[in-house]
């Protein structure tokens, strides 16, 4: 899911060029996904959960539309200083999100270190 009407056209041109035509990116916001109930094996998460309205409703339906086993596949942004930055107090820590996927049904599978100032969380449905 992709709000930008662009930015989707962009990632659909890239999977058809890189010959990952099972990746679709679609136009919508993760509080409302179009798709049926256990519909899909993964979702993914990418430096977003800052830039989401309600994260409680994202996890919802992030849970209905995977079907059994299915995985959800987050990665976002530390608290610490970067060379490009200051250290974020914004940054949403992983540990929190841990709890709300829980909360929401998701068992966590693995925590990763995708980069020097990312982390990263596999939740399986």
């Amino acid at each position: 899911m992709e709000p930008s009407p662009d930015a989707v056209a962009e990632l659909n041109r890239q999977a058809w060029l890189q010959t990952t035509p099972q990746l679709v990116a679609m136009e919508a916001f993760a509080e409302k996904i179009p798709l049926p109930e256990r519909s899909i094996d993964g979702v993914i998460w990418h430096t977003v959960v800052l830039m989401m309205a309600d994260r409680q409703q994202a996890l919802t339906e992030s849970y209905r539309i995977l079907c059994p086993g299915g995985r959800l596949v987050v990665v976002d942004w530390k608290r610490i200083p970067t060379p490009m930055a200051r250290r974020s107090n914004v940054a949403w820590p992983r540990a929190t999100l841990e709890e709300e996927a829980s909360s929401q049904g998701f068992v966590l599978k693995e925590r990763f270190e995708p980069g020097p100032v990312t982390w990263g969380l596999i939740l399986m449905r």
